[in-house]
């Protein structure tokens, strides 16, 4: 299958800030003295909202040291692997590309802004514009319809579970981008009860698929 509609997923998947988020998430424990293992600490990949039985019991403040350790950490963060020329092969090609993520566009778009690659995206969904978050099925359709895209033609492309399970509910194709540096910061997804239509582990797999 060919796809024009392509919606990426933003950190771990277009951009290598998972040990951004990581350190982050130490920073914002350390603040309440929680002290975990980093295996326990990579759990909040998949919710933050484990850290409140271990004693973290004001989350805007949690919330508040965390995105300050991304904020200040926004020039650290690069493409991933073989994502450039996957954006190039995208515009040259004249298809559509949209991001959709839980995170901020204000920690989105300078980074897109320093790489001299916001044009290569149609529109960029973030938590400030839904009401639901991934894995709802919301964020996808909204990007779906500011693009005017097809579903039969469209594919949500992430490095978690969360985001194929967003696109399975908006009735797209999926994709889970499970890179070597990912899966250390990810659990195994093989037991998933919502497994991708497709797997891959470097971005240049899907010059073929579009």
């Amino acid at each position: 299958m060919e796809f024009e509609y392509l919606l990426f997923d933003w950190d771990g998947c277009l951009v290598n800030s998972l040990p951004v988020w990581f350190q982050g998430m130490k920073k914002g424990l350390s603040h309440f003295d929680v002290r975990l293992s980093d295996e326990d600490v990579k759990k909040g990949f998949q919710s933050w909202d484990l850290f409140v039985d271990l004693g973290v019991d004001d989350m805007p403040i949690f919330t508040e040291k965390v995105y300050d350790h991304v904020v200040n950490s926004l020039d650290m963060i690069r493409f991933n692997d073989g994502v450039l020329d996957l954006l190039k092969a995208i515009q040259r090609k004249q298809l559509k590309a949209a991001i959709v993520t839980s995170t901020e566009q204000n920690k989105v778009i300078p980074v897109l802004q320093r790489l001299g690659a916001r044009d290569f995206f149609e529109c960029i969904i973030d938590r400030t514009v839904v009401q639901n978050l991934k894995p709802h099925a919301e964020p996808v359709e909204k990007a779906l319809s500011m693009i005017r895209g097809q579903k039969t033609k469209s594919v949500m492309i992430g490095d978690s579970i969360t985001d194929v399970e967003a696109g399975q509910q908006a009735g797209v194709s999926t994709i889970l981008y499970s890179s070597i540096e990912n899966r250390e910061y990810h659990p195994p997804t093989d037991r998933s009860p919502h497994p991708p239509d497709i797997t891959i582990s470097h971005m240049g797999e899907l010059l073929d698929l579009i």
